[in-house]
């Protein structure tokens, strides 16, 4: 979804990636209402039998509540900077009750492991529906207490592609 997302934003294909942000919205709101999506860092097998749970019999079904995937939903729709996009994925999210699940890295040495003990993880069930600079109460935290110094621009897809949530603060430094 992030690489997809960020690709379209790139090219300037903003229509697609409203389309898309949309479908993935639409897709977790789904999936939230009957049994949510495996947590970051859960092994292949389980986050395969979490999807396939409520079709097939015999498969173990985890009720989830938070959600990085949505986290990171939320924050593409702010790159876009198209306010109705922004408002109506925060209301989906909010209308099956979704709670945010973020993953802050604030240092240099937290870069490519999910479970290192200096990465803030926060939940945020009360961020802003309204398309707003500060709409998660912990991103205001995130910018006063990062120390990163990221020597190489190609780094910051290794974050993306493992966990990272630094869209709103420095994803146009690669677009």
């Amino acid at each position: 979804m992030i690489l997809i997302s960020l690709g379209l934003i790139k090219i300037k294909k903003f229509s697609l990636v409203e389309k898309y942000l949309s479908n993935v919205c639409v897709w977790i709101c789904d999936r939230y209402e009957n049994s949510g999506i495996t947590s970051l860092g859960t092994p292949r097998i389980k986050e395969i039998e979490q999807l396939m749970s409520e079709y097939l019999t015999g498969f173990e079904c985890q009720q989830e509540i938070t959600s990085f995937t949505a986290c990171a939903l939320l924050d593409l729709s702010f790159i876009v900077e198209d306010k109705e996009l922004f408002e109506n994925i925060s209301n989906d999210l909010k209308s099956v009750e979704i709670v945010l699940k973020l993953f802050h890295i604030l240092n240099d040495e937290s870069l490519i492991s999910h479970d290192n003990n200096n990465i803030l993880r926060e939940m945020d069930a009360k961020c802003s529906t309204s398309f707003c600079d500060e709409y998660s109460t912990i991103i205001k935290y995130e910018r006063e207490n990062n120390t990163i110094s990221l020597r190489d621009d190609s780094l910051y897809f290794i974050i993306f592609l493992l966990r990272d949530r630094y869209f709103p603060t420095f994803i146009k430094k690669i677009l």
